[in-house]
Formats: structure tokens, C-alpha cells, sequence
């Protein structure tokens, strides 16, 4: 191999991610960091990272540890006092960019999860994420987007 062949082959594995991958993860990190902020304290967030492996091999491994396609991006799990009795409210999203489509994987999660009675939602924005998480019944702090 030519050194200008191993050069633009070097170039070309480093190449950006594509320019909606990057939106949406500019998206989902700037919801995090909302909804830190105004979930209630006892409320849990966190995010699972499946975006697309670097390799095969992490894909294997990913997979082995029982990371499923398609998975929502965010949950959120929340326990609303009623009588003395704390009743869970779980919502997840499946954080997208504005131009960004479901895959069908991602459709029979909505399905599967809607029908146990959790929150499901795929917002593009941080108000239609926080819409979503309100009208599921967790309240929000006071905030300002």
C-alpha cells in the first residue's frame, strides 16, 4: 500500500459522523442535561448509548450483554406519592432529529412498551421532550428554554 493509499484510508475511517447522527446527539445531550435540572430530585434519568458500533466487535459485545435494536434513547422513572403509596410513572423517548424517521425496530418498541403503560414519545425538540414528560404526570421544575 502507497503511503497516499494508507493516508486516505486513514482519512476516510475518521470521516464525521453524519450530519443528523450529530444533531441528535447534540439533542439528547442538551436533554439530559434539562432534564438534571427540572425532573423532580427523586426522579431517575439516564440514557442508553447504542448508537451505531465502531466495529463489529463492539456490536457482538453489545449485543451479548442483551442490548436490543431499536431500545428508547432516554428513560425516565419517577414514584408519584398517592395515599401513602408511591405509584411509578416510567417514560421513555426515543430522542430524533428533526428530519430523523423511526426504524421499524424502534416502532415495536413504542408498541410493546405503550401497551405495559409506559410513556412512550420520539420528540425533536426539548419542549415537545419536556411536553411529553409533563403530560405523563411527572412534574417539572420551573425552567426556561
Amino acid at each position: 500500500m502507497t503511503d497516499l493509499a494508507a493516508i486516505l484510508n486513514a482519512v476516510s475511517a475518521a470521516k464525521p459522523k453524519t450530519k443528523r447522527k450529530n444533531e441528535e446527539h447534540g439533542f439528547q445531550t442538551a436533554l439530559i442535561d434539562l432534564l438534571e435540572i427540572v425532573l423532580p430530585p427523586d426522579a431517575v434519568v439516564t440514557s442508553i448509548d447504542h448508537a451505531n458500533a465502531a466495529s463489529a466487535v463492539t456490536g457482538a459485545l453489545r449485543k451479548r450483554r442483551g442490548v436490543k435494536k431499536g431500545i428508547p434513547d432516554v428513560w425516565i422513572i419517577w414514584a408519584k406519592p398517592c395515599r401513602g403509596r408511591s405509584t411509578p410513572i416510567v417514560v421513555v423517548l426515543e430522542t430524533k432529529a428533526r428530519d430523523g424517521r423511526l426504524e421499524q425496530e424502534q416502532r415495536a418498541w413504542a408498541g410493546a412498551l405503550q401497551a405495559l403503560g409506559v410513556h412512550w414519545a420520539a420528540p425533536r425538540t426539548l419542549e415537545e421532550a419536556t411536553a411529553a414528560v409533563a403530560s405523563a404526570g411527572i412534574p417539572l421544575r420551573r425552567h426556561s428554554l
